[in-house]
């Protein structure tokens, strides 16, 4: 659904939130050891 949108200024893109059996894939930015998005990794962004 936001495949062509525009996230320039984005910090992080990702293809799903992730889960820890299935980790998401980047597709802009750092998430640095992350495989899943969840508050630790929202504060390391902020």
């Amino acid at each position: 659904y936001t495949r062509h949108q525009d996230f320039t200024g984005a910090l992080l893109v990702l293809d799903h939130l992730g889960e820890p059996d299935q980790p998401f894939t980047v597709l802009a930015g750092d998430a640095g050891d992350a495989r899943y998005v969840d508050v630790t990794m929202l504060r390391r962004l902020g």
